[in-house]
């Protein structure tokens, strides 16, 4: 009887063992919201639950000295959309917001506040509507054809 209360009490303690460490694996550990954790040239992939579409894109390039972004898409165009500004996290509420370069710095339509961060993911939900999704993800760098040629060595052919 001893010997079969023993091993009762082995199997469970190593069931339990074993469902701890799976809940442990199971949990994501988030990075902080700063500037140098989402520095980066970042993809949109998902936006309000729905994948890009075939041949529609977002870019968003984020530097962390100066706080400067660069943003390529083409939702509304046939060509590159570029936009350029600079952007601020308040870390307190791991929010997002920025103002364009241009249009009189313009600010942009939401503030964002961003979960989820790991160092190859990010999802940004606008602070002002909770159904407006973004998911991005880490990218190493823009495909070819998506920035403006910047390699211009001033030699005519």
């Amino acid at each position: 009887m001893k010997n079969l209360l023993k091993t009762v009490l082995a199997v469970a303690a190593i069931a339990f063992m074993a469902s701890c460490d799976k809940n442990a694996l199971d949990e994501e550990t988030y990075l902080e919201v700063t500037p140098f954790n989402i520095e980066g040239i970042w993809e949109l992939t998902e936006l309000n639950g729905v994948p890009m579409g075939e041949g529609v894109f977002a870019y968003m390039e984020f530097v962390r000295q100066d706080r400067k972004f660069t943003g390529y898409y083409n939702f509304d165009s046939f060509a590159t959309v570029v936009e350029t500004g600079k952007y601020d996290i308040d870390i307190e509420d791991n929010s997002i917001g920025g103002y364009y370069d241009h249009s009189f710095k313009e600010q942009w339509k939401h503030s964002y506040i961003i979960s989820e961060l790991t160092s190859e993911r990010m999802v940004w939900t606008a602070e002002d509507d909770e159904n407006e999704v973004r998911v991005y993800v880490r990218i190493d760098s823009l495909p070819d054809g998506i920035a403006p040629d910047s390699e211009d060595d001033g030699q005519d052919e």
